[in-house]
């Protein structure tokens, strides 16, 4: 009953995971050249 698409608290959880995912993503991407540039 409370697992509905209509949930409001589940649909602003998955944004908070999305976001904080594509958070990690983006440091990923931009650290890694980085990182490279300094070690490689």
């Amino acid at each position: 009953e409370g697992y509905g698409n209509d949930n409001p608290g589940a649909k602003s959880q998955g944004i908070k995971q999305l976001m904080s995912g594509g958070g990690v993503i983006l440091i990923g991407t931009q650290l890694i050249p980085l990182l490279s540039g300094l070690f490689g």
